[in-house]
């Protein structure tokens, strides 16, 4: 009899979750979790995509998660990453101390999320979104409604270049968070952040130019992409996923946020991600199998695991 082919079990690793606030969203208790259980949690949703997830980096960017975040840290295969969202930078002359010390964990692999954004709310998530705060280091330049209260672009911009400091002095790999603030992200990173550095731009939603740019100067930078490139209206995202090199690209959820389609208003996890990795080939017309490999390969040679 002939031979039939078992369909092959890729592996995955979701490079930017807030584990905490998922498990919040899921009613999941830290209390006594383990790998098993929850994998378990997640796993519905990687049904039918012949993919395993193995790994999760739980990225804590205020100050309210850094605790949480470092209990996880005693679960097989989640890693932590800390730093303070550019929309928060306010908090990092009181947090600075915290976050410091959270890298000296053995499970902390990278500095961030650190950057720039310029955010704009968009009618009916106000109230959910800044009672979830979850962020990163980095720029967001979006329009919020003055009540937010963020950051403005002058503290954005002076914590980020002391964030990127601290980072290089502690020789970790550093997460970036840009969002409609391409100049002067990149005018800070090429002056403060060296050629060889590793650096994941995570959750991107800008230009294929700032793109390319990026990838250009920095032969260590890889750039993630999260739900949004799923997005029926993100036509311009779809083509910078579809124009970059398979051998610069993440997979991320950044979870509870941005669920991907078809589950849009449910609370995102990492088991979402195979849908992530499904759009991507199919905007390069490839196998997910090489998806899943190179991606694989990328957060390896990224983050080490």
């Amino acid at each position: 009899m002939e031979k039939v082919d078992e369909p092959q079990e890729h592996s995955f690793v979701d490079t930017h979750c807030n584990v905490p606030n998922v498990l919040d969203a899921l009613s999941i208790s830290l209390e006594n979790l383990t790998w098993s259980s929850l994998t378990t949690h997640f796993a519905s949703q990687s049904k039918g995509h012949q993919a395993k997830l193995t790994g999760i980096l739980s990225v804590s960017s205020d100050r309210a998660s850094t605790q949480a975040t470092l209990n996880l840290l005693s679960c097989d295969n989640v890693y932590g990453a800390f730093g303070i969202h550019p929309l928060y930078a306010y908090e990092y002359e009181e947090g600075e101390v915290e976050k410091v010390e959270a890298m000296e964990h053995p499970k902390a692999v990278a500095y961030g999320e650190i950057g720039t954004s310029k955010r704009q709310e968009r009618k009916g998530r106000k109230t959910k979104r800044n009672k979830e705060k979850t962020y990163s280091l980095g720029l967001d330049y979006h329009k919020w409604p003055a009540s937010y209260n963020y950051a403005q672009p002058d503290l954005q911009k002076k914590i980020f270049i002391s964030q990127i400091k601290h980072a290089l002095e502690l020789q970790k790999p550093i997460i970036i968070h840009t969002r409609e603030a391409e100049e002067d992200t990149m005018s800070i990173m090429k002056e403060y952040i060296p050629k060889d550095w590793k650096i994941h731009v995570h959750c991107f939603t800008d230009s294929l130019e700032f793109s390319q740019r990026l990838i250009a100067e920095w032969p260590n930078l890889w750039i993630g992409f999260a739900g949004v490139v799923t997005f029926k209206n993100s036509k311009a995202l779809q083509k910078v996923a579809a124009e970059l090199p398979l051998d610069r690209l993440l997979l991320e959820t950044d979870a509870p946020f941005l669920t991907p389609e078809p589950y849009r208003g449910k609370t995102c996890h990492p088991g979402h991600t195979p849908l992530i990795a499904a759009k991507i080939a199919q905007l390069k017309g490839i196998d997910v199998g090489d998806v899943y490999k190179a991606c694989r390969e990328n957060t390896t040679k990224m983050y080490g695991f």
